[in-house]
């Protein structure tokens, strides 16, 4: 099984209800699971390339152990879809440089 990580989000009403009709509608097991295929489904979409595999391991890693250190510094989803989009962009943006 892989290694699991516990983060607490705060979603917005909107998204909230999206996810638990979804759990309802059977397509997720839980919220959990909702927002887990979420992320990686967005990981998938970046491509499993060197700087990307790079990006979660320093960018990813370095905010979650920020998680870890300083429980209170909570962000909300849409701050954290935000960071994640622009962060993509960037890695996006720079993989384009080199080609």
């Amino acid at each position: 099984m892989t290694a699991r990580r516990q983060y607490s989000v705060t979603l917005s009403a909107e998204v909230a209800e999206a996810l638990e009709e979804c759990v309802r509608a059977g397509v997720y097991a839980d919220i959990n699971d909702a927002i887990s295929q979420s992320v990686d489904h967005e990981l998938e979409e970046a491509g499993d390339t060197p700087g990307f595999t790079r990006f979660v391991e320093v960018e990813v890693h370095a905010a979650a152990q920020e998680l870890d250190e300083d429980p209170d510094a909570r962000l909300t989803t849409e701050q954290v879809f935000a960071r994640v989009g622009q962060r993509k962009r960037e890695l996006l943006a720079r993989r384009a440089e080199v080609t």
